[in-house]
């Protein structure tokens, strides 16, 4: 009976214990405030072009930061070196003007999906670039941006 009880525990754990494979992750670490010329690289290697993607984006932000969302602007080089921009919101409250994510007292951690169910077509290096692009200068209350690129899970 106690065998039982573990191998199917140890079933559900693999399960639903496990998130999707990740290909990559880099987490940078902005202080409390993110300038303009602060731009974020993230370079990684795709070796396999037939697993469909997911790329998403942590950000950490202070609990009072005083707006709903971030402007950047998104740069993609791919490996042949044509490139890609394109301007995202990153929204950090719902329609209920809610924080998405985890908070606590302190801070909130929204994970934003950027790129949902994507093929790559072309293996090798990637380098995908991530400014901030707002009204201001400098973006106070923006703690880190956590980068990841995993294998999409179908539901």
């Amino acid at each position: 009976m106690i065998r039982g009880f573990i191998i199917g525990a140890g079933i559900l754990f693999s399960m639903f214990g496990c998130g999707p494979e990740i290909v990559f992750e880099e987490k940078k670490d902005l202080g409390s405030t993110w300038h303009y010329r602060d731009v974020q690289t993230f370079q990684f290697d795709i070796s396999d072009t037939l697993p469909a993607h997911d790329i998403v984006l942590e950000v950490k932000h202070q609990a009072d930061f005083p707006f709903q969302n971030i402007y950047t602007k998104v740069k993609t080089v791919f490996p042949d070196q044509q490139t890609a921009e394109h301007l995202v919101s990153l929204n950090l409250t719902n329609e209920n003007n809610q924080w998405v994510g985890d908070c606590d007292q302190k801070t909130c951690t929204a994970k934003l999906m950027l790129s949902e169910n994507i093929y790559f077509n072309k293996t090798g290096k990637y380098l995908i670039s991530i400014e901030q692009y707002g009204r201001k200068d400098s973006l106070s209350g923006v703690e880190s941006l956590n980068f990841q690129v995993t294998h999409h899970q179908k539901s």
